[in-house]
């Protein structure tokens, strides 16, 4: 009786595993602008020009309506700043690349019996970021360009929307909030505190093998 008890949890045991990890893997690539927020650094007020974003990802898509991946990105952004104080202006750039574990919850939506042409998303991630600034030729903080860069945690938020286009193919669009935790960053021998926090607009396509 034991063994006939555990040979059938042992059942239903890799029944349920093999079910969870029913699937396809896929590969994804996103392209789209990114707006950093305002911020200072140095005494300075920096404003930020809309950037660029780039993200490359491999997963694993069970079962609607999860999803699982490893993502790699870019942001670039390059900004203006003045120092009041010393009525010193400067340009330069924010960048960060970024790696990132997501989870996705694809969103079943249907009025009455019909079925919306594309399916919403939403999806979260954690991981880490090489942040980097760059000053130009001069600058608020001194004489010459500079240059430092910083490993930091970061998280982020994602809500989209995507469409099948074919058993393999699908296509994406997507807003996402980026945190990446206060990087320390030194210029020109001094030290200086610099928020990232980015919102992005992107687009994609995602392939299931």
């Amino acid at each position: 009786m034991k063994r006939l008890v555990g040979w059938m949890a042992g059942l239903v045991l890799g029944f349920g595993v093999a079910t969870a990890w029913a699937g396809s893997p896929y590969a994804s690539a996103k392209f789209g602008g990114t707006g950093k927020f305002d911020n200072t650094l140095g005494g300075a007020t920096l404003q930020f020009n809309t950037g660029i974003s780039f993200l490359t990802a491999v997963g694993y898509e069970f079962e609607k309506p999860y999803r699982l991946e490893i993502e790699m990105g870019y942001n670039h952004n390059t900004y203006d700043g003045l120092n009041s104080a010393a009525t010193v202006s400067s340009s330069g750039s924010f960048g960060a690349f970024t790696t990132m574990v997501n989870a996705y919850y694809d969103i079943p939506l249907k009025i009455q019996d019909l079925e919306l042409p594309v399916t919403p998303y939403v999806g979260a991630g954690v991981g880490l970021a090489v942040v980097r600034v760059e000053t130009n030729d001069p600058n608020f903080v001194g004489p010459n360009p500079d240059s430092d860069t910083d490993l930091v945690p970061g998280w982020q938020a994602m809500l989209g929307f995507q469409k099948d286009v074919g058993p393999r193919w699908t296509i994406t669009g997507e807003f996402r909030l980026q945190y990446l935790q206060d990087p320390n960053l030194t210029l020109s021998g001094q030290d200086l505190s610099a928020s990232y926090e980015t919102q992005q607009v992107l687009f994609g396509a995602r392939y299931r093998f």
